[in-house]
């Protein structure tokens, strides 16, 4: 490899990719969003990559203008003094620094281009996947000034490349014949890049997200073609009649550089790397009379078999016509229709029933352990992404009531097809659709209702209510919810306990009630049993008063009839009475005049006998 300052110069001043980098890197962090897709990003990873591999090439050859330097001047030659022949010995500092650059530094700078070139690549399909395409055209207006930087980059790419490839070919330049293929390549996709935007522009999304995918795979090949170009350096047979080249000068590129075209830069490439000898003419003969034929069989063979259509018991089939206005219906057998590209035949799976989960992670199973559905409110896993609930602030008074509530939630909706048409026509991420859809029920639902309400009514409840909320909003998109489980609904981890000292303090309360009322009609019911008690107590002595009354007015009439026949005997009934009262205990004789009979026996203390009866029997 020889080198002089002129390709280190023009090699240098690829550094302008970077530049372009850069600039769209900032575009697309800071639109990417707005323009559905990450093929901006893509591209500036492509610039990135050049732009990089420019660097390298000139410094490369600027190591090696030293050290051939170095080789020529005779005094670093002079190995008189050598007692030996070593030729690493016999190298100046600068030949020694080149060797060991391209045997150490070199691989190593290499694989770790390859492997940032294959990361970046995959990072931007990934992020593009979980990218929703769906935007409004006021969000676009970016593209265009990304759309004339890509078409700037394209021009300058374009000139640069050329310019280097003449040099390259021309004057057998070798550090710039891997930049003069990188620049190519960085020309054609940002011209494609921006004939891309204008078309994400005026509303063509899918054109973005293929153009992502295309400049993503081709960098994942180009980054393994230079890990194994670096591999096969070693085995290669060095004849030593065929020009060196780096291993980073990339095989594939160089069809957009060498002016041999694909054939002769074919044909080099088996000689380079297999010592084997080819014309470009066997070459060219060979392709246009066994190979393409071949292809060209196999292409229709192909294309003939995409005019048979077999769907699947479990599935319905949608054809789809250029021109055509809506989908033809293909029920589960065998079909036959026009082939690829002039009907589309979609499959969709309608018996096929979807699950989406708005749920934290399960908690990690420990060796030896059962997974448990079992959820407590002091779950860790439930502390973040809350969710704000209502307040019922009927019937209070004051300021001092919170407003709003926070609360943990998990659902888990099951959900099919209910019409393919709309599905297919309107629904590009079903799982993603109903992810967002559910989220969004459930958190006006849970915005909408009161804590408390809804934790008393139960989980059931809310799953009932949230499917009648979610249900009409999946129907323009050809879904239906078939079930919806609300796996758990609490209060945040951090106020469990807090919260369980609220409930145990209305329980308490709660059975503080229950007991007073249970006494305070135990209490009414002895009261009322006690006034029954002394009431009939009352009216039983008030009867017994009257009777005794009745019976004294009776006495007192016979009494009063008897004093008024005989008044002599009735005041002598009454001393007698006196003197039964004051002497109970004495035996009483009772002394007559003017009876007959010398002694008269009264039984005093017999309430049936009298002293008229005593005389009257006499």
């Amino acid at each position: 490899m020889n080198s002089d300052r002129r390709q280190e110069r023009i090699a240098f001043a690829g550094v302008v990719q970077l530049i372009f980098s850069a600039t769209l890197y900032v575009l697309g962090q800071e639109h990417r969003l707005a323009m559905g897709s990450y093929f901006v990003v893509q591209l500036a990873n492509i610039l990135l990559v050049g732009g990089v591999v420019a660097v390298l090439a000139a410094f490369h050859a600027w190591m090696v203008r030293l050290a051939t330097a170095e080789a020529g001047d005779a005094s670093v030659h002079d190995t008189d003094h050598l007692l030996f022949d070593n030729e690493t010995d016999a190298m100046g500092e600068r030949q020694r620094g080149r060797r060991q650059f391209e045997r150490m530094i070199l691989p190593v700078l290499v694989i770790g281009l390859s492997v940032l070139e294959g990361v970046l690549a995959v990072w931007v399909i990934r992020s593009q996947t979980a990218l929703s395409i769906t935007q409004s055209s006021n969000d676009l207006a970016p593209l265009l000034s990304v759309a004339s930087l890509l078409a700037a980059a394209g021009i300058v790419s374009f000139i640069y490349g050329k310019y280097c490839a003449a040099i390259a070919y021309g004057e057998n330049a070798v550090f710039l014949r891997p930049v003069c293929g990188f620049a190519l390549w960085s020309a054609i996709v940002c011209l494609v890049g921006a004939v891309t935007a204008l078309l994400r522009y005026w509303g063509h999304a899918g054109i973005g997200i293929a153009v992502t995918w295309i400049c993503a795979v081709a960098a994942v090949l180009l980054a393994l073609e230079r890990i194994l170009l670096w591999i096969v350096e070693h085995y290669r047979p060095h004849t030593g009649r065929l020009t060196e080249r780096t291993i980073y000068e990339s095989r594939l590129l160089a069809v957009f550089s060498h002016p041999r075209g694909v054939m002769g830069n074919l044909a080099d490439i088996i000689d380079y790397q297999f010592g084997l000898k080819i014309s470009e003419q066997w070459l060219s003969r060979f392709a246009f009379r066994a190979v393409l034929p071949y292809l060209a069989l196999q292409s229709a063979t192909l294309l003939l078999l995409t005019c048979l259509v077999h769907i699947a018991p479990h599935e319905t089939g949608l054809a789809e016509r250029p021109g055509a206005d809506g989908y033809e219906r293909l029920e589960p057998g065998l079909h036959l229709r026009l082939p690829w590209p002039l009907t589309r035949i979609t499959r969709v799976a309608e018996n096929r029933i979807g699950t989406t989960s708005i749920a934290p992670l399960p908690n990690p199973v420990k060796p030896g352990e059962a997974a448990s559905d079992l959820s407590l409110w002091s779950d860790a896993r439930f502390g973040e992404g809350l969710y704000v609930t209502a307040v019922d602030r009927r019937g209070v008074d004051g300021d001092d009531t919170v407003s709003v509530n926070l609360a943990a939630g998990a659902i888990t909706v099951r959900y099919g097809i209910a019409d393919a048409q709309l599905y297919l026509s309107r629904t590009a991420d079903p799982a993603r659709l109903m992810d967002v859809f559910s989220r969004r029920a459930l958190v006006h639902y849970l915005s909408t209702h009161d804590f408390d309400a809804m934790l008393s009514a139960g989980r059931t409840r809310m799953g009932s209510d949230l499917m009648r909320v979610l249900g009409p909003q999946l129907e323009p998109y050809g879904l239906r919810v078939l079930n919806l489980e609300v796996a758990a609904f609490q209060p945040p981890p951090a106020a469990a306990q807090a919260f369980r000292e609220v409930i145990d303090a209305r329980m308490a309360s709660a059975a503080a009630l229950i007991d007073a009322k249970t006494y305070a009609e135990r209490a009414a019911a002895e009261a009322e049993q006690a006034y029954e008690q002394q009431k009939s107590a009352a009216e039983a002595e008030a009867a017994e008063i009257k009777a005794a009354a009745k019976v004294a007015n009776e006495v007192y009439k016979t009494q009063h009839k008897h004093y008024v026949e005989y008044p002599r005997l009735y005041r002598t009934r009454a001393r007698l009475d006196a003197v039964v009262r004051w002497l109970q205990d004495v035996r009483k004789i009772v002394i007559t005049v003017d009876c007959d009979r010398e002694q008269v026996l009264l039984q005093l203390r017999d309430g049936q006998s009298g002293l008229l009866e005593a005389l009257e029997g006499n």
